[in-house]
């Protein structure tokens, strides 16, 4: 959950969760013969004081957050890859203590790094900053 993204600014951690090769799909299953179907992924950022930023991304089927991240304009940096992808910024607005970027696949919170859970098309990825105790409570 968000523990994973805390980890991203505790020096010396590593990625979320435990190290595995394999990639986590996301909460929302959907039939097998929409994987290979070209659609859209959208994504939408939530930053403090400012009116939601939707994007949507063309994917060619069953696709990883980070996979869909670089195909979008987004201004976004990461660092690691695979299941040790994490993000750094997005918008400008840098991880650092107690807050940073925190995302959720078709609203459940994700449970592995950008580079472990996929997504397939009609599949949304909410991005939301702030401070994690908050992001949290609100929920």
């Amino acid at each position: 959950m968000w523990v994973c993204l805390l980890l991203a600014i505790l020096p010396g951690a590593g990625g979320c969760g435990p190290q595995q090769s394999e990639v986590t799909r996301s909460p929302s299953a959907t039939p097998t013969e929409r994987q290979a179907e070209p659609g859209i992924v959208t994504i939408v950022l939530e930053r403090p004081g400012e009116e939601p930023l939707e994007q949507e991304v063309a994917v060619t089927g069953r696709q990883t957050v980070v996979e869909v991240m670089q195909a979008s304009t987004l201004d976004w940096q990461m660092s690691g890859s695979g299941s040790t992808a994490l993000v750094k910024s997005i918008a400008g607005l840098p991880m650092e203590a107690g807050q940073g970027w925190i995302y959720r696949i078709n609203g459940q919170w994700a449970t592995r790094g950008i580079g472990q859970t996929e997504v397939l098309p009609g599949d949304e990825i909410r991005w939301q900053y702030g401070r994690f105790d908050a992001l949290f409570e609100a929920d």
